[in-house]
């Protein structure tokens, strides 16, 4: 990485620098709630497509994982899309969102939430190529508690745009 990118330390972040503004239309990372409510894409199960359980075979027509993926990434778009269209919600690999680390959500309701302020680290969604289902429903959380790594065949980015 080229230096004074922000990334040549874990301690140092260029998106610290960076906020959503209400109103804007360029594009972004989703936030943690954008990108489930995505993924769900309307449904209350497990996976996109119905499935209520990990060891459900379906899961290998909406997502690759580590009993399909062959050990690797896949071309987006080459599993079944969700209910609304959008492909690889489920695997093949993890999505950094917009929201820090912050592993007690709480128990208030909230619209939308942007997540911590203050926390260390970011999340990324959906699981990967090399992970089992389990880790790619659609309410699975992670983060890297040092943020974002500059480079990984198992981390990827999808933009929205407001």
């Amino acid at each position: 990485m080229p230096t004074g990118t922000g990334w040549e330390h874990p301690n140092i972040h260029a998106w610290d620098a960076v906020e959503i503004v209400a109103g804007s239309n360029g594009w972004r990372l989703p936030t943690e709630a954008q990108w489930e409510y995505a993924a769900r894409a309307g449904t209350t199960t497990m996976f996109s497509n119905g499935a209520q359980d990990w060891n459900d075979p379906s899961v290998d027509e909406i997502a690759w994982t580590n009993r399909n993926s062959g050990g690797r990434t896949h071309n987006v778009g080459t599993r079944a899309a969700n209910p609304w269209g959008l492909h690889d919600m489920h695997g093949n690999v993890n999505e950094w969102v917009w929201d820090r680390v912050e592993w007690d959500l709480g128990t208030d309701p909230v619209t939308d939430p942007t997540g911590a302020s203050l926390e260390f680290g970011r999340v990324f969604r959906g699981g990967h190529w090399n992970t089992s289902a389990q880790n790619a429903r659609s309410a699975n959380r992670n983060a890297f508690a040092s943020g974002p790594l500059p480079r990984s065949d198992v981390v990827g980015v999808r933009l929205v745009r407001p």
